[in-house]
């Protein structure tokens, strides 16, 4: 009878783990202030901001998504709307 009581146990243990994996997964792929900081006296225009989205940010999200090109896409228009 250990088995059925068990059971229930394991299922939360192996939910809480992948709750904990997906978590971890979700804040190695955060994007950095540091990224929009900028460095050596420039000024933060539209320009820089533009710059910095295609040169830094976009290549991040081409590999987070990178089976999913509709999702870049997606993203990379929120981001220059």
């Amino acid at each position: 009878m250990a088995t059925l009581r068990l059971q229930p146990t394991l299922g939360t243990l192996q939910q809480e783990y992948v709750l904990v994996q997906a978590w971890k997964k979700a804040h190695d792929y955060q994007i950095g202030h540091s990224y929009f900081c900028p460095r050596n006296s420039i000024r933060p225009d539209d320009g820089w901001y533009r710059r910095v989205i295609e040169s830094e940010i976009v290549p991040l999200i081409q590999e987070y998504w990178f089976d999913n090109e509709e999702q870049v896409k997606k993203q990379r228009g929120l981001l220059l709307a």
